[in-house]
């Protein structure tokens, strides 16, 4: 990616170190026996009803702790500028003045006052303190998933948003012979096949008010734009890709094109750590943009 796009080097350098420590963090967590999933309603489930409540992810990663010490290093090499913000994380929760099991379920459960509380108390913006929690608590949530996710395999789900814990997707992927769409979860990590023509954000399939975005050299990258929900989510086409994709990492490097799309005035179906651009370099950003249909936008 560096290669290929190299106005993004920096972005990459930084998150490299999280996707390093979080894929070794991973490979070096055990199952989880004791808390018990049971496979969910068949009809509940066709009707969009997902597996996990925000409660039972709560209990699913209720030991999420170990991870703080193992991933907080990684988190500070790419971003050294929070390594304050990192340190009185640490101590808070060393002498006992930081319940991070009451943190993750604030989060989990978007209690946005209770976050910007728990921030004031560590002198963060609540912004950052959600993009710490978030990188600890992600490779935790993503390996418990990883374990459930058969509880699912054999049954209908027509959603854009996950079927396992319910949060939209941050990358849309074509794979297979006949060019499958699918997406995946920004919160797990989960992968699920959908609909090809359909916007995961409201579902609108009027593709007369959705449009793919390109830019010219790279064609197998993509901005699917929504106009009936003024959402946009990134895309990319595996089937034309001359080395295999890795999903994981693969939204991190289209940032070009959410700095596009939301200089077009459309907004990410799901905000993730490096897709919340800011106006200055939405504003700095030139190139060429253009319709599937070729025409300049």
């Amino acid at each position: 990616m560096e290669k290929e796009i190299p106005s993004l080097k920096s972005v990459l350098d930084a998150f490299k170190e999280i996707f390093i420590g979080k894929t070794l963090f991973k490979a070096n967590l055990p199952d989880l026996p004791h808390v018990h999933i049971s496979p969910p309603d068949s009809f509940q489930f066709s009707q969009g009803v997902p597996l996990l409540t925000g409660e039972m992810l709560s209990r699913i990663i209720d030991s999420w702790e170990s991870s703080v010490d193992f991933m907080i290093p990684y988190i500070a090499k790419g971003f050294p500028k929070i390594k304050p913000e990192l340190k009185r994380l640490k101590l808070a929760q060393e002498q006992g003045r930081l319940n991070l099991k009451d943190c993750m379920k604030a989060l989990l459960k978007g209690q946005e006052e209770k976050v910007n509380e728990i921030a004031l108390s560590l002198e963060t913006q609540p912004l950052i303190l959600k993009f710490i929690l978030d990188q600890l608590m992600k490779p935790f949530l993503e390996k418990r998933i990883e374990g459930i996710q058969s509880l699912t395999q054999n049954l209908t789900w027509l959603k854009g948003y996950c079927p396992l814990c319910g949060s939209f997707p941050e990358l849309s992927f074509l794979k297979g012979d006949e060019g499958q769409r699918w997406l995946r979860c920004v919160l797990c990590g989960h992968e699920w096949r959908f609909m090809r023509t359909q916007c995961p954000f409201c579902e609108n399939e009027d593709h007369e008010k959705m449009e793919l975005y390109f830019v010219e050299g790279r064609e197998h990258e993509r901005a699917e734009l929504c106009y009936k929900c003024n959402r946009y989510i990134v895309n990319i086409d595996t089937r034309k890709c001359a080395e295999e994709v890795v999903t994981e990492v693969a939204a991190i490097g289209m940032l070009y094109l959410d700095i596009l799309a939301q200089g077009k005035g459309f907004s990410p179906v799901a905000l993730c750590a490096w897709n919340m651009v800011a106006k200055g370099d939405i504003a700095t950003w030139t190139g060429p943009f253009r319709k599937q249909n070729g025409e300049a936008s």
